[in-house]
């Protein structure tokens, strides 16, 4: 299987734009015998449907933040770019994993509601399964939180502050972390299950 992943977006001390991703991400996906590739963009943000056709899954990646809480040159072009995929993404029913970042980005497009938070930066926390009654402690590093989705997605896991930490779509395939996979937490065999189960990962 192959994979695309967003990269974080950020301007260097040269004022350029540049691309990255955390290593961790190419261990995680290795672990599960899935190829990761980066998939980048210019200021045209031209992207066809063929330029993801043949991938088995697109990553929304964390980092920063969408230009609706912070606005600027590189948030707005990351969030037109990413929402452009998001959409060729539906269209050809190619599942989505939206973490943190991309997951306030799904949230920004289908109209969630989001608020600012505070005791969810840099931190490990319990979260609480809405189904299954399950308690899972994972990582943390955001500053916004989603309070209430659209009727198309269900909650899945929620904090005690009633943010909602891992959502899915009910008729498309979008699957929403706001937790990160890639970096080590002590449920993380648990929580790379959930990835494998979602994008059928054999």
């Amino acid at each position: 299987m192959k994979f695309l992943i967003t990269p974080y977006v950020y301007l260097n001390k040269y004022n350029k734009i540049c691309f990255s991703i955390n290593k961790e991400w190419a261990d995680l996906f290795s672990k599960l015998n899935v190829q990761l590739f980066m998939i980048t963009y210019d200021e045209s943000l031209k992207i066809k449907n063929n330029d993801i056709l043949g991938y088995d899954g697109i990553i929304l990646s964390g980092g920063g933040e969408i230009n609706r809480h912070k606005k600027n040159k590189v948030n707005i072009l990351r969030d037109n770019f990413e929402k452009k995929l998001l959409n060729i993404s539906i269209k050809n029913k190619i599942p989505v994993l939206a973490v943190c970042r991309g997951y306030q980005l799904v949230a920004d497009k289908f109209g969630f509601k989001q608020k600012k938070i505070n005791h969810h930066i840099n931190t490990n926390h319990n979260i609480f399964s809405v189904e299954k009654k399950k308690t899972i402690n994972v990582n943390s590093y955001h500053t916004y939180g989603i309070l209430k989705l659209n009727s198309d997605f269900k909650k899945i896991f929620t904090h005690k502050d009633d943010t909602i930490e891992i959502c899915e779509s009910k008729s498309k395939k979008i699957f929403c972390f706001m937790l990160h996979p890639e970096r080590y937490s002590k449920n993380q065999v648990y929580i790379k299950n959930m990835i494998k189960e979602f994008f059928k990962i054999k």
